[in-house]
């Protein structure tokens, strides 16, 4: 009889133990669903960043290429705002995908070209505040705020008048 108790006591505890390897089983194929569509999303994410960027970095390129077209910019500063403009949307897209932050990115950007580093620190230190302010941040937003000011025009007259005036 008590042996009987016992049998029937494990049955119950084997099932048991089946029921809750069921249950666990559905709650990991959920979590493996949307590990899935959360991955299916971060791709899709992660591809409109790249065409977005691509888009800016090439509307921020020619609106530096019209600035020194009309010789609103110096060579020397020309060409290294270039080189940071046409390696816009690599640099977002290193920060987003491999969780670098900007100074990383451009710091390997800058040892790919032909660049010092302290050529760059001096490009941006001698930029308008509002440059320098975004660029300090070290984050994808101040780095794109900071691109978009450094093409924009207007600054780049604001700029050159000033310094013609100092120059008087």
């Amino acid at each position: 009889m008590l042996l009987f108790a016992l049998f029937g006591l494990l049955i119950l505890v084997l099932i048991y133990l089946l029921v809750r390897n069921q249950a666990t089983q559905k709650e990991l194929n959920q979590y493996k669903h949307w590990q899935k569509t959360g991955e299916i999303q971060r791709r899709f994410l992660l591809e409109n960043m790249g065409y977005l960027s691509h888009e800016l970095q090439s509307n921020l390129i020619a609106r530096l290429n019209k600035a020194h077209q009309h010789q609103l910019i110096r060579q020397e500063d020309f060409e290294v705002a270039s080189l940071i403009l046409n390696n816009l949307g690599n640099v977002v897209l290193m920060c987003c995908e491999k969780r670098q932050t900007v100074q990383e990115s451009v710091k390997k950007l800058v040892n790919a070209s032909a660049l010092s580093e302290t050529r760059l620190t001096q490009f941006i230190s001698s930029q308008p505040s509002a440059v320098r302010v975004a660029w300090s941040k070290n984050q994808v937003g101040g780095f794109i705020t900071a691109c978009s000011h450094m093409s924009r025009i207007n600054q780049l007259e604001n700029a050159k008048s000033v310094k013609q005036e100092a120059v008087a």
